[in-house]
């Protein structure tokens, strides 16, 4: 079985939003690997595994900016490395946890603007939340985001 068989016996799920016609395991392996990880079932593991190989996703983990603190606990488990080893824990210090969600009270400089049925903040809000956002946690991320912002 190819790739492109491999990628299709995967649950559609793990990619509704993307067009996987012309995809296969290799375009994108660590994408595939962490989407089923993180959002696959029983069935999927396998063919993960069968495809790439243990070793492999555990490179391709190794090098994920992110990954689920369960999902990197069964794969130091299945390997038998350690959590340090991983890009995730050594960019931030510690397993990223992404499961509280702060809420921010925030009034609105101009109506929202709507295209094509989806309503969007104005170019004036969006530049708010992000000084906002740099004033809070401050990371090369804000400040890359308010670049763009600014030129566009």
């Amino acid at each position: 079985m190819d790739g492109k068989e491999y990628l299709n016996r995967l649950s559609p799920s793990l990619f509704w939003d993307m067009d996987i016609s012309g995809a296969s395991m290799d375009t994108c392996p660590q994408q595939v690997v962490q989407r089923v990880l993180e959002y696959g079932n029983l069935d999927d593991w396998p063919l993960i595994r069968d495809y790439y190989g243990l070793e492999r996703i555990v490179e391709f983990c190794k090098q994920m900016r992110t990954l689920d603190r369960v999902c990197l606990s069964y794969i130091c488990l299945l390997s038998g490395t350690s959590k340090e080893e991983y890009r995730c824990i050594i960019r931030h210090g510690r397993i990223p946890h992404f499961g509280t969600l702060e809420v921010v009270s925030y009034s609105w400089i101009d109506d929202v603007v709507e295209e094509d049925g989806i309503r969007l903040a104005s170019d004036k809000d969006i530049a708010a939340m992000k000084i906002s956002a740099i004033e809070g946690r401050g990371s090369k991320k804000d400040f890359n985001d308010q670049t763009c912002t600014k030129s566009a």
